[in-house]
C-alpha cells in the first residue's frame, strides 16, 4: 500500500510539472510518465488484493 501511494505521489508531481511548463514535448513525456505511475500503482494494488486470497486458499488445501 505505501508503495502505491509513492507511486500516486510521483504521477501527481508529474502531472503538476507538466502543466507548469509551456513546452509541448515535455508536457507529453510528463503526462506519459505519470499515467505510467499509476499503472504500476494499480499493479501494485492489484497483487496486494490478490495475496491474501491466495493465502487463504493455500491455507485451505493445507487442511485437507
Amino acid at each position: 500500500m505505501a508503495q502505491s501511494f509513492y507511486l500516486r505521489e510521483q504521477a501527481e508531481r508529474c502531472r503538476r510539472l507538466a502543466r507548469g511548463t509551456s513546452d509541448t514535448l515535455t508536457q507529453e513525456r510528463l503526462f506519459k510518465l505519470a499515467a505510467e505511475y499509476e499503472a504500476q500503482a494499480d499493479a501494485r494494488d492489484d497483487a496486494e488484493e490478490e495475496a491474501p486470497a491466495l493465502r487463504r486458499a493455500r491455507r485451505d488445501d493445507d487442511d485437507d
